[in-house]
């Protein structure tokens, strides 16, 4: 899939039937890693977002998610699951993840440019190390070199690679090649089959799953899916219920502020008409025991008190 440099032209979206890990990797048209990749769910919750990608596994669940790519120049890249729900490539390229190279046990065998057509599948008969080795046409090591398992989950990814000894478990392996020049790669190991086949891509599940929901599309009522009817009865009942919840919850708050606010103002107007009659009273006790205290004169002549 070719991308340019307008960001707001380059978002693409893919399904899963099932969860699995997608693989992608691309490159830009000078065979540098991409600037910037994003990923979002059907929500447009980021899900993964990475600068200088080259190759990546992701775990993803079942559901539709976009691929937003951002790169200061044009370039390609690929997207693959053994249940990626989007149309199938009829005449996939030789090379690509759908129809890979099979490298001869030590045997040299070339790679080019474009990362989408460096894949090379073998197999092992069961646990051994495996050699990988190589140089470009100038005699480099390698630029770098990813092994996925039939199940997209990446096994070993690094740079510069000349001469390099990985343990594996039995099973079928996928080889990435990144390089900016053409070159020449070897495998070797003692488990090796002389004849690997790789997975085939006519996955039952994702096509049973296909067909399922085109018939839940046609027959929403055989998926057992509701009518409009019902399901706009069942929406109105959530909705109340929810709506209900919420607004309890909303005014509970809303009236606490109002009532603490009004009852402050109350309570404090209640109260000072209050404390002026206990203070009052309270008075009266204090200056009838101590009446000098309150320059009340008890020798019969009447004081008057001037007033402030």
């Amino acid at each position: 899939m070719s991308f340019g440099t307008n960001t707001n032209d380059n978002w693409y979206v893919f399904s899963l039937a099932y969860d699995s890990n997608v693989l992608l990797f691309g490159l830009d048209d000078y065979g540098s890693s991409l600037d910037n990749v994003y990923v979002y769910d059907e929500n447009m919750q980021e899900i993964f977002n990475r600068y200088g990608v080259v190759g990546v596994s992701l775990s993803l669940k079942t559901g539709s998610y976009f691929i937003n790519i951002r790169d200061s120049n044009n370039g390609k890249f690929s997207v693959y699951s053994k249940f990626l729900d989007n149309p199938k490539e009829m005449n996939p390229k030789h090379g690509s993840i759908i129809n890979p190279l099979l490298p001869l046990n030590g045997s040299p065998i070339e790679f080019g440019l474009d990362i989408a057509t460096n894949v090379f599948y073998f197999d092992i008969k069961q646990s051994s190390n495996v050699l990988i080795s190589g140089n470009d046409s100038y005699g480099s090591s390698i630029d770098q070199v990813f092994i996925f398992d039939e199940n997209m989950t990446m096994k070993f990814n690094r740079y510069g690679v000349q001469n390099e000894t990985i343990h594996l478990l039995s099973g079928g392996y996928y080889i990435v090649i990144h390089d900016s020049n053409t070159g020449e790669m070897t495998v070797y190991s003692p488990a090796m089959s002389p004849n690997p086949i790789p997975p085939t891509h006519d996955d039952p599940y994702a096509d049973g799953y296909v067909s399922g929901r085109k018939t839940c599309i046609d027959n929403p009522t055989l998926c057992g899916i509701p009518t409009y009817e019902e399901g706009y009865s069942d929406g109105n009942a959530t909705g109340w219920h929810d709506g209900n919840i919420s607004g309890y919850t909303d005014g509970k708050n809303t009236g606490y502020t109002t009532g603490y606010n009004v009852g402050y103002s109350e309570g404090n107007t209640t109260g000072y008409d209050s404390g002026v009659d206990i203070g009052w009273e309270g008075a009266k006790s204090f200056c009838k025991v101590n009446p000098s205290s309150c320059d009340i004169n008890t020798s019969g002549k009447t004081v008057i008190i001037p007033m402030f």
